[in-house]
C-alpha cells in the first residue's frame, strides 16, 4: 500500500541528488553557517485571485525525524558519495536536524504573495537536505487546497442546485485517494 500517513518517517533520501551532493561538499568543508530559509509564492498560482490556502506543513515536518538505514547509505556508497559523509548520516541520524528551528502558518491558512508560509533556520547541511521535502509537500498540497476552495465558490455562484463533482483520483500524485 503506498498511501502514507502522518505517522510515516520519510527516508533522508527524499530530496534531490544535488541538495544531498551540496551537503557533502559543504559538510567535506567544514563549512556550517546558519542558514534561513523562507517558503513563499511570488505569483499566485491561478489567474482572478491574488492567494493560496497553505495546507501540508505537518507532512513537510515528518522529514526531521528522517534518517539514513543501511539500504539508503549502500545506495549513496554506489553514487559515489564518500564514505566518511555517509557514516556521518548514519551516526547523526535524524539528530542532524536537532539545531533546524522551523515556523510555519497554521494549516488552512490564507496566504498572499510574499508572505513566508514557513521559516526554516539551522546549519547548512541540514537545510539543505530539508529544502526539497518541504517543497514538495507543501507546494503541491497547497496548490491542490486552493483549487478546491475556487471550485466551491465557483459552485456556489451558480446557484443552490449546483453540484461540485470532484474526481481527483484521476490526478492523484498517489494511490492514496482511492477507496479501497
Amino acid at each position: 500500500n503506498e498511501s502514507q500517513s502522518i505517522k510515516d518517517i520519510p527516508s533522508i533520501l527524499n530530496t534531490d541528488l544535488y541538495n544531498i551532493r551540496a551537503s557533502e561538499r559543504n559538510w567535506a568543508q567544514n563549512f556550517s553557517e546558519i542558514e534561513v530559509h523562507e517558503m513563499f509564492f511570488r505569483i499566485p498560482p491561478y489567474k482572478g485571485n491574488n492567494f493560496v490556502i497553505a495546507v501540508g506543513m505537518p507532512y513537510a515536518l515528518r522529514y526531521l525525524k528522517a534518517k539514513l538505514d543501511e539500504g539508503d547509505s549502500e545506495w549513496l556508497l554506489n553514487q559515489g558519495f564518500s564514505k566518511d559523509f555517509i557514516d556521518y548520516l548514519m551516526k547523526e541520524g535524524s539528530n542532524i536536524f536537532k539545531d533546524v528551528n522551523v515556523w510555519s502558518v497554521e494549516e488552512g491558512t490564507i496566504m498572499f504573495p510574499q508572505e513566508p508560509i514557513m521559516r526554516i533556520e539551522g546549519p547548512t547541511v541540514a537545510v539543505q537536505l530539508l529544502e526539497t521535502y518541504f517543497l514538495s509537500q507543501v507546494g503541491y498540497p497547497t496548490l491542490i487546497a486552493t483549487k478546491a476552495v475556487r471550485s466551491v465558490w465557483a459552485t456556489k455562484q451558480m446557484g443552490n442546485n449546483a453540484t461540485l463533482l470532484e474526481m481527483g483520483l484521476r490526478r492523484s500524485q498517489t494511490n492514496s485517494g482511492h477507496c479501497g
